[in-house]
């Protein structure tokens, strides 16, 4: 949809509620679930800022637009399960809240996707302690969200203070991208989750390869990951 229409950047920073709107209604998503993949795709590096040539300036008087990425390409001739990874690493360890978008900033203001004010650097720990109490149970466990939210206030009070919005929209965008189903660990979400547990750094960079996939042992670029190759098996056949 961008290829189509790219989104004008705001002079202010960020992508407009009219351009948000339209590529909501574009993909069918409500406005949230299209803020967060496209938080998510600009942090995969699918999507990013293009600088219009000459003196030409959009409708509302921007001088860039949201355009696919150079990387976009290649993610979409990857597999499913590569693409998955991609994108559920990029949402682990990127520095977005995505669930302030529309929210009002300190002067009054809405927060605009991709803008400077839904980022929050705290963002990946939350993700990090919401999914370690589901991987600390046994594969299948679903605990409701207040359960989460309460166990983290009970293990880390001081911590937890202030987090709760955040904790319960970290659980909500799990479950959207598919690192959880029905409240529990997803088979590979957990792998994935055990990857950047272990300090995995392709979980933070992806060197010269935009999807970050690294070849195997043996010098192939095939298998993948733990996590890629467990949801591979799970996925049928790709037809054409």
């Amino acid at each position: 949809q961008l290829a189509t229409e790219p989104a004008p950047v705001l002079r202010s920073g960020g992508v407009g509620v009219r351009d948000l709107r339209r590529l909501a209604r574009a993909t069918g998503q409500d406005e949230s679930t299209a803020a967060l993949l496209l938080e998510v795709a600009y942090a995969a590096g699918l999507v990013g800022e293009v600088d219009l040539p000459g003196a030409v300036t959009t409708r509302n008087g921007a001088d860039q637009q949201i355009l696919p990425a150079a990387g976009y390409e290649g993610w979409r001739d990857a597999s499913l399960a590569h693409r998955w990874e991609h994108l559920a690493r990029a949402w682990l360890t990127m520095s977005r809240q995505a669930g302030l978008v529309g929210q009002r900033d300190d002067r009054d203001r809405p927060i605009a996707v991709l803008s400077a004010e839904a980022e929050r650097a705290g963002v990946p720990a939350i993700r990090r302690a919401v999914l370690d109490v589901l991987g600390d149970l046994e594969p299948g466990a679903a605990p409701g969200p207040d359960e989460v939210v309460d166990l983290l206030a009970w293990r880390a009070p001081r911590r937890s203070l202030g987090r709760e919005a955040g904790q319960r929209e970290a659980l909500t965008e799990a479950a959207l991208l598919g690192v959880t189903g029905l409240g529990a660990l997803t088979t590979y979400g957990r792998l994935l989750l055990a990857q950047w547990t272990a300090g995995d750094t392709r979980l933070g960079e992806t060197g010269d390869d935009p999807l970050g996939v690294r070849p195997d042992a043996d010098g192939a670029a095939g298998g993948g990951s733990a996590a890629v190759r467990a949801l591979d098996a799970l996925l049928p056949a790709p037809v054409d």
